[in-house]
């Protein structure tokens, strides 16, 4: 009997123990919270930008410190002439903010407005921005994201047209699996810089916490430029061509580059001029031309259909371009010709590995059509 009171009591005191560390505990966040918003009052009344406490305050309380809404949100209210630091005192009984209601009053607000922000959200349904971060995000499960640009919004029967062709594009793969993409050769053109600016993903970098953003000054891509145009196939490069000057593609001039293509091809891929070749290329101007429908007769070439806005349906386009420019943005050459040699030997080492990959992949674009 001793023991077992003893034990209890044991048992009580380690309650009441814990129970006053935690009663420290709060009482040491809330003397923090307030050292905090005292802080935020006296640098925003020195006239400090946002920006500038934030990292200060990250470089002083570490990962104690205040989110940047929460910092936001208290430099607004200074400046707009509160004085107090402390919580505002909330009349009746505290009010969840999860609750069922709460969450349906989110929910209305959102699919009322998509755009809304996560401050406005939450001055409207009177919780704090955690909480209403926390019933968007765990809750209702919704992500705010970006709107994605695309080339054109097509109409009824451009869609049908898109969908038709990829099921004709299907049942030639289907039919032939392993000679289809065999025989495919397909280009484009594009234009190299002997500068092009870095991306804002190349430009990125790993600082400490509390850091300040990496400055990138203001610059233009080159004006030297000179048009590529790069054929290829489910082996790799077969040829690279350069128009000089800033000339841009002609008739005349695409002509050229395709019988370029065919001697190219007589030396490099001879197979595949006797299974015969299958050419895709977009509808560009000098691409539709008389001009060049007569020469793929001429080469006895089944050309590919490409219908308007199907960029990924074309493999420079999804492919081959956005990796070339990838590896020469941010590389300033000391000539043209230089730029010319990345361009050829980029494509000739780095595009060879991954062509076939590509190409065998086509049949999931068509089908995702």
């Amino acid at each position: 009997m001793g023991q077992n009171m003893f034990n209890l009591i044991s048992v009580i005191f380690g309650l009441v123990r814990r129970g006053s560390l935690i009663r420290r505990c709060a009482s040491v966040m809330e003397n923090l919270r307030f050292e905090v918003r005292a802080n935020i009052k006296f640098l925003s009344k020195l006239g400090w930008q946002p920006r500038k406490i934030i990292q200060s305050l990250q470089q002083v309380y570490e990962s104690s410190a205040p989110s940047k809404p929460v910092v936001y949100e208290w430099i607004r209210r200074f400046k707009e002439g509160r004085e107090a630091i402390e919580d505002d005192r909330r009349a009746g009984r505290p009010a969840t903010a999860t609750s069922e209601r709460t969450v349906a009053l989110v929910r209305n607000l959102v699919e009322g407005d998509l755009r809304l922000t996560i401050r406005r959200i939450a001055r409207m349904a009177g919780i704090s921005l955690h909480s209403a971060f926390g019933i968007l995000r765990e809750t209702l499960g919704l992500r705010k994201l970006s709107a994605r640009w695309v080339p054109k919004a097509l109409r009824e029967e451009q869609l049908v047209r898109r969908v038709n062709l990829s099921r004709e594009l299907l049942t030639k793969i289907e039919a032939n699996e392993t000679g289809f993409f065999d025989r495919i050769v397909t280009g484009d053109e594009t234009w190299i810089y002997q500068y092009d600016l870095e991306s804002k993903i190349q430009s990125k970098q790993w600082l400490p916490r509390g850091s300040a953003n990496p400055v990138r000054f203001k610059a233009e891509r080159s004006a030297r430029k000179v048009m590529a145009t790069i054929f290829w196939e489910s082996d790799g490069v077969i040829l690279t061509d350069f128009l000089e000057g800033k000339r841009t593609v002609t008739a005349s001039s695409y002509k050229a580059v395709l019988r370029k293509l065919k001697t190219a091809l007589a030396r490099k891929r001879r197979g595949k001029l006797h299974l015969g070749v299958l050419f895709r290329q977009d509808n560009a101007p000098a691409h539709s031309s008389r001009t060049v429908r007569t020469v793929l007769r001429e080469f006895r070439w089944e050309a590919i259909p490409h219908l308007l806005y199907s960029a990924d349906l074309a493999p420079p386009d999804f492919f081959l371009f956005p990796k070339l420019k990838e590896h020469l943005k941010g590389t300033l050459f000391d000539s043209m010709d230089d730029a010319k040699r990345a361009v050829s030997t980029w494509c000739n080492t780095q595009l060879q590995d991954s062509t076939r990959n590509v190409c065998g992949g086509g049949d999931t674009a068509c089908r995702s059509a």
